[in-house]
């Protein structure tokens, strides 16, 4: 009987350990994934960051193709005034 005490015993220490271990690896494993979850946070901030500046840019650019047309075509015009044949008056 004592042995089956004992034996008892030392299980109910084994498990006792084994919690305490698998707690700790718990506590880690909320730890690894608390920084897994700000990391993919980060993340997506950056990615959403950097579409809004690549939409920005590709607006400045269309607005600079806009703007150089829009020179172009009053160059054009007004060289067309200036070259006008004479019958055209």
């Amino acid at each position: 009987m004592w042995k089956q005490l004992f034996e008892f015993g030392k299980q109910v220490l084994a498990l006792k350990q084994q919690v305490a271990k698998n707690t700790k690896e718990i506590e880690e494993l909320r730890k690894d994934l608390n920084r897994l979850a700000t990391y993919c946070q980060k993340l997506s901030n950056n990615l959403q960051r950097d579409r809004e500046n690549k939409a920005h840019e590709q607006e400045k650019l269309l607005l600079r193709l806009e703007n150089t047309l829009l020179k172009f075509e009053r160059r054009l015009i007004s060289g067309d005034t200036s070259s006008k044949k004479p019958d055209e008056e």
